[in-house]
Formats: C-alpha cells, sequence, structure tokens
C-alpha cells in the first residue's frame, strides 16, 4: 500500500474574500493553496518518476508526502531511532532551503539519495520540495522502489521511465502516412509493434530525474509568483471599486447642503473604514470644525499607555495647515517629532483641505499597533476625498450666504409692514425664536424646521396692504374691519406660493389662524387636517400677542398668558404643542428681556 499525507478537507482557497476591510489585505500564496492547486500533479510525479516527493514548510513535520520508498517504510518499523534521525535531517534541511534558498542532496544510511529544492512564493515563509530514491544501479534495468502487482505493470513502469530518459535529439517521430498506417492497424485488430527504446544507464536517468525535479520546482514557484500577482490585480480592483464607489456615495451627499456637519461625519466614517484604519480626524480651521471618530470598540485612552490624544490632534492640525506639508504619509514621530518616544506602532495618512485662501485644514486617517504602511493610492484616495470635502464646504458657505441674504431680503419686508404699527414692532421676530424652540423641543426634522423658520418669519406679511387705521386702532374692530383682518392669512399665502422655495411655507402661512376646533380661517381646518408647523405658529403668536403691548390693551403677565393658553387648549390649539410649549416657560421667563432685544438687535440691523 502507498501511504501518503494528503491536505485536509477542509483547507479551502486562502485568498480573503472582497468585503470591506477584507479588501485592504494583501493576498498571498499559502501553503494551503500550494497544495490545493498542486497536489495531484505532485502525486503523479512520485508515481512517474518512481521517487518519494514531500513538501516541507515551516514545521516539524512535512505538510504533504507522496509515494514514500519501501526501504523507509522499513527503516520507520525496524529502526525508530534511524528514522527519527532522517527526519530532522530532513527538517533542518529544509529550514536551510527555505532560509538561503540553496538546494542540497545528500544520502541516507540505507544508500537512498536525497535531494531538496526550495519552492519560493509562499507565505508566510518558503516552502521546500524533497524528493527520495533509490540508489541507481550500473547495468541494471530501472529500479522498482515497490513492487509491482503484475509483470504488466512492471513493464509499463520500465516504458515510462525510458521514454522519460530519451534524448529530444534521437526520438524519430512517425509520418503522416505511417501514423495513418498503424491506426488502420489497430482498428482491425493487428498487434502493434513495441516501441524501441534506447538504452540509458540507471545513473544518467537518476540524474535527469532529478534534474526535471529542479525544473518542476521552478516551474511551481513561478506559478506561485504569477498567481500571487493575480490575486494582487484582484485586490487591488477590488479596492479600488470600494474607493471609487465611496467617492461616488459621499459625493452625492455632500451636493446637498443639508446637515453638513453630519454629511462630514458620514464621510470621516466611511473613508476610515475603506482604508481599514482606526481613526479619522477632519479639521477645519476658522470654522470651528473638529471631527474625531474611532472605529467601533476603540478606545483611545486605552492606547498608548493614555496618550494625549487631544495634544497630538491639535499638533497635527498645526503641522498641516497652512506653511505645512500638504501631503503625508508614515509614522506621526516623523511628522511631529515631540511624539518619537511613543511605544506604541502607528501609521497615519494625511492631506491639507484647502477651502479657500487663508481657510484650510486637514483630514487624516491613523492605523493603531500595526506595522502595515499605508500605500501611495491610499494617499491619492484620501487627497480626492479632501477636495470633496473642500468643495462640499465652500458650496455649504456659499449656500449659507445666499440663505442669509435671503433672510435679511425678508425680514427688511417684514420691517417695513411692522413699521405701519409700532406695537407689533419685533413680533415676527419673537414668535420665530419661540417657534423654533418649540419645533426643536418636538423633534422636528431639518426640513421641517427649515419651513417653520420661513413660516414663522414672515406668519404676517398679508398685512402689507392692510390699511393703518385698522391695523392701529385702539378700539376693538368692527365686524367689517375684522373681516378686512382675517384676509392677511390668504393674501400671504398668495405673495408667497409663487416664489418656489416659500411655497412650502406658504401654506402654514396660510391656516396659522386656525383653529383646532374647526372654527378658525381662512379655511375652516380642524385638528390634523391643520398643517403641524401652523399649530406651532399659532401657540408661539398667541403668547406673544398676550405678553405685547398692543393699542388696544397693555402686555398681560407670563402666568395669565399660561392661563389663557390652557383655557383654549384643545378648542383654538393644538393640544400637543401647547404641552411642549409649557415646558418652555420656565426658559421663556427666565430669558424674556434677552428674546425682545434679540429680536428688537435683528430687527435695527436689518433696516440699517
Amino acid at each position: 500500500m502507498l501511504r501518503e499525507r494528503s491536505f485536509p478537507a477542509e483547507m479551502g482557497n486562502s485568498w480573503p474574500r472582497s468585503g470591506r476591510g477584507a479588501n485592504r489585505m494583501q493576498p498571498q500564496p499559502t501553503t494551503r493553496s500550494f497544495l490545493r492547486r498542486f497536489h495531484t500533479l505532485l502525486e503523479n510525479t512520485a508515481h512517474l518518476l518512481g521517487v518519494e516527493l514531500e513538501v516541507w514548510a515551516e514545521g516539524d513535520r512535512p505538510v504533504a508526502t507522496h509515494r514514500p520508498p519501501a526501504r523507509c517504510l522499513d527503516c520507520s518499523r525496524r529502526d525508530p531511532g534511524l528514522w527519527a534521525g532522517c527526519q530532522e535531517e530532513r527538517k533542518s534541511r529544509a529550514r536551510r532551503a527555505i532560509d538561503l534558498d540553496e538546494t542540497s542532496e545528500w544520502t541516507c544510511p540505507n544508500g537512498l539519495t536525497l535531494a531538496i529544492q526550495p519552492i519560493r512564493n509562499l507565505e508566510p515563509a518558503s516552502g521546500a520540495l524533497l524528493s527520495v530514491e533509490e540508489p541507481a544501479i550500473e547495468g541494471g534495468s530501472a529500479p522498482t522502489l515497490l513492487a509491482p502487482e503484475d509483470e504488466s505493470e512492471r513493464r509499463i513502469d520500465d516504458e515510462v521511465y525510458g521514454a522519460l530518459s530519451v534524448e529530444s535529439e534521437t526520438t524519430a517521430w512517425p509520418t503522416e502516412a505511417e501514423l495513418g498506417a498503424l491506426l488502420d492497424a489497430a482498428k482491425n485488430g493487428a498487434q502493434l509493434p513495441e516501441p524501441e527504446l534506447p538504452s540509458v544507464s540507471p545513473t544518467t536517468r537518476s540524474a535527469r530525474r532529478r534534474a526535471f525535479l529542479a525544473d518542476l520546482t521552478r516551474l511551481l514557484s513561478d506559478q506561485m509568483y504569477l498567481f500571487q500577482e493575480c490575486a494582487h490585480v484582484n485586490g487591488e480592483l477590488t479596492s479600488r471599486y470600494d474607493e471609487l464607489n465611496m467617492l461616488y456615495t459621499i459625493s452625492g451627499k455632500l451636493a446637498s447642503h443639508e446637515d453638513m456637519r453630519c454629511s462630514l461625519r458620514q464621510l470621516c466614517s466611511q473613508t476610515r473604514e475603506t482604508l481599514n484604519a482606526d481613526l479619522a480626524f477632519l479639521f477645519i480651521k476658522d470654522r470651528r470644525l473638529s471631527e474625531v471618530l474611532p472605529r467601533e470598540g476603540l478606545e483611545l485612552s486605552s492606547i498608548g499607555g493614555g496618550r494625549q490624544w487631544n495634544r497630538l490632534l491639535q499638533a497635527l492640525a498645526t503641522a498641516m495647515t497652512d506653511t505645512g506639508p500638504t501631503e503625508f504619509i508614515g509614522a506621526p514621530s516623523q511628522l511631529l517629532p515631540q511624539f518619537a518616544d511613543d511605544e506604541i506602532a502607528c501609521q497615519m495618512v494625511a492631506t491639507r483641505v484647502t477651502v479657500k485662501e487663508g481657510e484650510s485644514g486637514v483630514l487624516a486617517v491613523l492605523r493603531f499597533g500595526s506595522s502595515a504602511s499605508f500605500r501611495i493610492s491610499d494617499l491619492k484616495l484620501l487627497g480626492s476625498v479632501g477636495q470633496q470635502v473642500a468643495m462640499a464646504v465652500s458650496n455649504c458657505e456659499l449656500y449659507e450666504d445666499l440663505q442669509n441674504f435671503l433672510m435679511a431680503t425678508v425680514k427688511s419686508l417684514v420691517n417695513a409692514i411692522e413699521a405701519k404699527d409700532r406695537y407689533t414692532s419685533g413680533h415676527s421676530e419673537r414668535v420665530n425664536l419661540i417657534s423654533m424652540l418649540i419645533g426643536k423641543a418636538m423633534g422636528l426634522s431639518g426640513d421641517e424646521l427649515e419651513t417653520l423658520r420661513w413660516a414663522s418669519i414672515l406668519h404676517d406679511v398679508g398685512k402689507i396692504g392692510m390699511p393703518e387705521c385698522i391695523l392701529n386702532k385702539p378700539s376693538h374692530l368692527s365686524p367689517e374691519e375684522q373681516a378686512i383682518m382675517r384676509e392677511h392669512p390668504d393674501r400671504g399665502y398668495h405673495v408667497l406660493a409663487p416664489i418656489r422655495q416659500l411655497s412650502t411655507p406658504a401654506v402654514s402661512v396660510r391656516a396659522h389662524h386656525e383653529r383646532w376646533d374647526g372654527n378658525g380661517y381662512p379655511l375652516g381646518l380642524s385638528g390634523r387636517d391643520i398643517p403641524r408647523i401652523a399649530r406651532i405658529i399659532a401657540v408661539a403668536d398667541t403668547f406673544d400677542a398676550i405678553t405685547t403691548t398692543r393699542p388696544y390693551r397693555t402686555a398681560r403677565s407670563f402666568d395669565y398668558a399660561v392661563r389663557q393658553i390652557l383655557r383654549v387648549r384643545g378648542a383654538q390649539l393644538d393640544p400637543e404643542v401647547v404641552d411642549v410649549f409649557l415646558t418652555l416657560i420656565p426658559f421663556l421667563e427666565e430669558h424674556h428681556v434677552m428674546i425682545h432685544a434679540a429680536a428688537e438687535s435683528v430687527r435695527e440691523g436689518t433696516a440699517a
């Protein structure tokens, strides 16, 4: 029986699968992948050449053995001590071949010839191929290492060995006519002639066998190199795909002005994951924008004996902005000599983010506890991300400038309206402040808060054409005057609706005098049919109207306003909004003077 040590069935492909985290690994051929690819080739070679083939790697035993000679099997049974010494010699020679990349040959006490060849391009270390053959006998036939089962098997072995030893220049291939005649004869049942094989000495045959094994080993090494290169290219393509996908994703997110700080945090987090790093850091000078995003589960205080990370990041921000290098890759100590004594291994890649002249920052990712350096491709990717960040911040700044300009224009319009009524001066700004407090307390989304912002500041824009005699009348209005006054929500809607950016707030401007019980105006809406933004403005408008002086009465106290709001809760005003508003009363009482002063300063600043 032949004894083999085959690779285990559970040995699978050793290459990392594509995906987040794995895509940054360098694929390397391993002993398992080598055996998976070449196990059958080695097995067939051992049988054809009549030698034992062993594959050695780092370890005390070979990882695969094919066709051990009869003498080795007999030695292992009869003299275990000699066999153990032979194994140690094989291990020693294998390690020497791996470490020094050299071939060697020796003869064991039983007369067997052992030769070892290094196999390159395996990780974590190279391997070695060991061949064991019976001694060559001059004048004899080809050696039979194990007795064949019958004479026909012996003849086949002799023919194969002889065929392997035929010199290329002595080989006479049959002509096409001769080959056709042989095939016709075979079809008719004729006996094919026995091939005439040249006589080759066992010594020559053995030398050629070892030369063949040396060529085979070099071929295997080249194949593993090509395999490694293909896997490396595959890993690079996967990485490039992930990076392009990330850039595509973040460009879509950063194209929107909505919640820029949140988008930048997501960007930093995604960049950290794509580069298989532990921490991402973003700092923009003069914008009070600083984000430190460690991976989940990472405690910075536990790294490097409580290193002062704030001091490190501040030093990095200072070194990379304005006058420092525009990009950096390596250990932080190379850029910041004051951190040269840190005990922990740390690699960093960073790039400057230039928003505009005189305003710059830094984007960096760090990897801890690993000697694996970042690559130039990582630096280029980070540079592309930095450009996206700079563009997003610039766009956000332009959007904010446009928003501020539009708001200033709107407030000028509101002030022009309120200038007709000295009693309601600052009313729109105060309603805007109180409405925004209620909206944030209710957890409104960013879009809803933006709508509330515009609707609350413009809720009385419909009074633009209202006669001053009605606005400033010191007594109660007549039914006809009340009818004119009740037109202002609808007028406000028709003023704002044609403006696309204000069409959504216009709906709430129209409904801010609707009542919860359905007795309001101008549409008679009730309950939740009234837009929530309008219901919030109604509470803020009611509160400010009670607590400020009007032509027909003086300002009332906070307690009185609270009692009146509770009295109409569920009839005029939305109960949910009222309940949230009541939680803000202590804050409004404490900052009542500041709210009035802020509204007045905004109004005066806009007028100026």
